[in-house]
């Protein structure tokens, strides 16, 4: 996750980046990291799931969690 503080100092930014794991929020994936998106979307697991997270997700919809994150982990990569 990425918090951007704004202040009057134009040139100020602090960006403190959190690691994204199986329970991370899906939306906290998409927010950090939109390329996760499409996986989301490819796998039927809604982004806007209330807090859900992907091993939630994966639970409810037979997914293999750790084929997910491998998924997840290729298009954060494909996109840097």
């Amino acid at each position: 996750m990425t918090y951007r503080f704004r202040c009057c100092v134009p040139e100020l930014k602090v960006t403190l980046t959190m690691p994204c794991d199986l329970d991370t929020a899906v939306i906290d994936w998409v927010i950090e990291h939109p390329e996760t998106l499409a996986v989301f979307q490819r796998l039927g697991i809604d982004y806007t799931c209330g807090g859900k997270s992907p091993a939630f997700a994966c639970r409810e919809r037979g997914l293999e969690p750790d084929s997910v994150l491998v998924l997840l982990q290729r298009a954060i990569e494909s996109n840097g």
